[in-house]
């Protein structure tokens, strides 16, 4: 499978395994990976749903689409009670660096 665009069968794999994630609509991220079976057919390898990297390094363009997207979930979790609005309205997300990640991520 060469990188690019996903084949037509390789994007009917990818959907069918992410409707089996509880909440799919709600990840901010999530990687499916994949191989050729020895009839050239994509079978799954990996369902990464957390990336510590998240490779923005090697597209730059999508920084901003993640970053707001933090934002909106931080935003929803706010009035919740919930930790996470908690620790954004303090000023921090948790751990000293994150403030910081975030301000990077968001330029």
């Amino acid at each position: 499978m060469p990188p690019g665009r996903p084949a037509a069968a390789e994007r009917a794999l990818a959907e069918q395994v992410l409707s089996t994630v509880p909440d799919v609509d709600k990840l901010l991220y999530a990687r499916v990976d994949m191989a050729e079976d020895a009839a050239g057919q994509p079978i799954l390898t990996e369902l990464e749903l957390v990336e510590p990297g998240l490779y923005l390094r090697f597209h730059h363009a999508s920084i901003p689409a993640f970053v707001q997207a933090i934002v909106e979930v931080a935003e929803a979790a706010r009035g919740s009670g919930h930790l996470v609005g908690d620790a954004v309205e303090a000023g921090t997300l948790g751990r000293p660096g994150d403030q910081v990640a975030v301000q990077a991520l968001a330029g």
